[in-house]
């Protein structure tokens, strides 16, 4: 544990300021999710709460952000 929390401050130590670990800000950087993979894992995450007696619900997170867009529509000015 003691070794794991250095690597991690040594992480952090890299981006100055910005203190949040090297490999996973490149991670995210580089990582790229379609929408159909997105559901399948948001589906795999599903399955495995429910089987281990967890309910799954969306995050506060999320439903704020579902709140706040509501029913959204594009409107275009026609030319």
């Amino acid at each position: 544990v003691d070794a794991l929390h250095a690597l991690i401050l040594q992480q952090c130590a890299i981006q100055g300021r910005k203190r949040y670990p090297y490999a996973l800000t490149r991670a995210d950087e580089l990582a790229v999710v379609s929408g159909h993979e997105r559901v399948q894992v948001d589906q795999l995450i599903r399955i495995a709460m429910l089987e281990n007696g967890l309910t799954p619900e969306d995050s506060e997170k999320l439903q704020t952000k579902s709140l706040a867009r509501g029913k959204r529509r594009q409107h275009r000015i026609k030319r």
